[in-house]
């Protein structure tokens, strides 16, 4: 094989060829426009870095002055921070921070009989409660 010649280029015609030739040529040139788009599109951005840092300092002020005014709201109409079951901080009006504090409140307690009764009743039905067992083992033994 000489050096000019590539395997196979003696199966496509001279047409096919030249066609192949271009389209390959309109493809790569199509490729390099692309990736001199891109390079333009990076050194916009970083040129524009400027005012992504000016949009970012104005959000957060914005933020920072939205949460001034909720907290003036907040306690000019008398709310209140409550944090929830989850950990999450809560403002709530005063009636439903009352209303939360009693939900939490009626949970905490058991309504058990046992936790109804003052230390030294409790103290008095366990010895009944072991007297009465002592007592079905006693019989049970003695049959």
């Amino acid at each position: 094989m000489e050096h000019g010649e590539r395997r196979g280029a003696k199966l496509l015609s001279r047409e096919e060829r030249e066609e192949a030739e271009a389209r390959f040529e309109a493809e790569l040139a199509e490729e390099h426009a692309d990736r001199q788009d891109a390079v333009q599109r990076r050194r916009r951005k970083r040129g524009d870095h400027r005012s992504t840092s000016d949009e970012e300092a104005r959000l957060i002020a914005l933020y920072d002055l939205r949460e001034e005014v909720r907290q003036r709201f907040y306690k000019e109409n008398g709310y209140r921070r409550y944090i929830d079951s989850t950990g999450r901080e809560v403002w709530l009006s005063p009636e439903e921070y009352a209303q939360r504090v009693r939900r939490r409140k009626r949970r905490s307690r058991s309504d058990g009989l046992i936790d109804r009764l003052s230390g030294n009743s409790r103290q008095l039905l366990l010895y009944a409660a072991l007297g009465l067992v002592a007592l079905v083992l006693g019989f049970a033994l003695a049959r």
